[in-house]
């Protein structure tokens, strides 16, 4: 059984999504677009720690602190496959992700060169 069909691990992940989906449908418009916003400089964070992302986000001159919210999203560089090639494997995943328990997945894509 993979582990995201084990009955205690989609419990909580529901749970969690369903948690959320309500507390969303209950905020008004401002508050829903500053959740979108915190959320969205969380992410930036996060994938700052990234090895492949914070040497293209430093080239590109952007720290985390100068993302306000999602409309900075077009300072971001973008990565690209052969990006992820280059960098792979410790390059692609935050320091803390513990990979022991990944599962590495491939896919040809639409150029027919696959990604690992």
């Amino acid at each position: 059984m993979t582990s995201l069909l084990h009955p205690g691990i989609a419990y909580h992940l529901l749970r969690g999504y369903l948690v959320d989906t309500d507390r969303v449908w209950k905020q008004d418009r401002e508050a829903i677009e500053r959740y979108k916003s915190r959320q969205f400089r969380r992410m930036v964070r996060y994938a700052y720690d990234v090895p492949v992302y914070r040497r293209k986000y430093r080239a590109a001159g952007i720290y985390p602190a100068d993302i306000r919210g999602i409309e900075d999203i077009k300072k971001l560089p973008t990565v690209s496959k052969n990006d992820f090639r280059k960098n792979f494997p410790q390059g692609i995943v935050h320091p803390y992700f513990d990979t022991t328990h990944a599962h590495l997945v491939s896919t040809s894509g639409s150029t027919g060169q696959p990604v690992s």
